[in-house]
């Protein structure tokens, strides 16, 4: 990275109310800035969706392709708004980070797995942009409980900074 780099990030948290959207620069001299947020309500009906598949009421394989599918759908309309509210269009953004939305997650079990949804191939080809993700498979396939990010990024910022306060 040189220079300015703009990525934006999503999450569709546990609760599966929305969509979160954050739009963030990493500048070489002034470090980490939020740019831009957005939220988009999570449609009741695909809420219904992810919960039941999330609490055994239903987990049929065409249900959660489905479920992919339209979380994609949703991830990219998401992106689409944040952007409208700056002066930023897809060419700018170096890429998505899309957490996608849990589904399962068994970090502990003897066969340790977890399982998001939000097809990221397909929000990259609606957005535009490149996108990474699927971040806790890998987390887990390491030993962990699938919250990689977070303590590399807070190891980042209080190493680049003399004084910092969580």
């Amino acid at each position: 990275m040189s220079g300015t780099d703009l990525f934006i990030g999503l999450m569709s948290g546990t609760s599966a109310d929305a969509v979160d959207a954050a739009l963030v620069s990493f500048d070489d001299t002034s470090g980490v800035k939020t740019v831009a947020s957005h939220s988009l309500p999570m449609p009741e009906s695909l809420r219904k969706r992810i919960v039941a598949l999330q609490t055994r009421a239903s987990r049929d394989i065409f249900d959660v392709c489905e479920l992919d599918v339209e979380l994609a759908d949703l991830y990219a309309a998401a992106v689409s708004e944040l952007l409208a509210k700056t002066e930023y269009e897809a060419t700018d953004i170096t890429a998505v980070g899309n957490h996608g939305q849990t589904l399962l997650h068994f970090p502990n079990h003897e066969r340790a797995f977890t399982l998001q949804v939000g097809d990221n191939h397909r929000l990259a080809e609606l957005s535009g942009i490149t996108v990474v993700g699927d971040f806790r498979r890998r987390d887990v396939a390491a030993g962990g409980q699938a919250a990689p990010l977070i303590p590399a990024f807070h190891k980042t910022l209080v190493s680049s900074s003399e004084s910092a306060v969580f």
